[in-house]
């Protein structure tokens, strides 16, 4: 477990230097070797590198789907709040918090295809009606501050939606 926890460090180390230092693999392997040897190689550092892109691509994704996952909501929200004694037409399902927990649990790209598939399913054909909703509130917004009335409506946020990509 020492030589474990020690390789963990290193590994740490040379993320630091990739990320916040900007330092390039051979660069490290070369010249802040007394960091990572003996544990850590050039191509354990390379290993380190690209598994480190891979990660930092699927928190990407993962922020861009939950994004989506919010605005879902509250569209569904004003939908629902416009017209509260009105009930829920078949076939529609409310996007709830265990829909949100799941995408925070996802681990891997196969996963999240499994989430966002599982949105695409359900909520679908109603992201171009919340698109809509965006612009036309965001149009609203833009006809309220020309007319030089109170400004308390709050910004909306940027309607590009972004799932994940579709590459592996």
């Amino acid at each position: 477990t020492l030589f474990r926890s020690s390789t963990i460090q290193k590994i740490k180390e040379s993320l630091i230097f990739m990320r916040n230092q900007h330092l390039e693999v051979p660069f490290i392997a070369f010249y802040r070797k007394e960091y990572v040897e003996p544990e850590l190689n050039i191509n354990d550092l390379w290993r380190v590198y690209h598994w480190d892109e891979k990660w930092t691509q699927l928190k990407m994704r993962k922020e861009n789907l939950l994004r989506l996952f919010q605005k879902m909501q509250a569209y569904q929200y004003e939908q629902i709040s416009a017209d509260p004694d009105k009930p829920l037409a078949d076939g529609i399902r409310p996007l709830d918090t265990t829909d949100m927990e799941r995408l925070k649990d996802v681990q891997s790209t196969e996963e999240l295809k499994d989430v966002y598939n599982h949105f695409l399913l359900y909520y679908g054909r109603d992201i171009p009606k919340m698109q809509n909703a965006a612009k036309t509130g965001r149009k609203k917004l833009k006809r309220i501050t020309e007319e030089g009335e109170e400004e308390e409506v709050e910004e909306p946020e940027d309607e590009e939606q972004k799932g994940p990509d579709r590459k592996s």
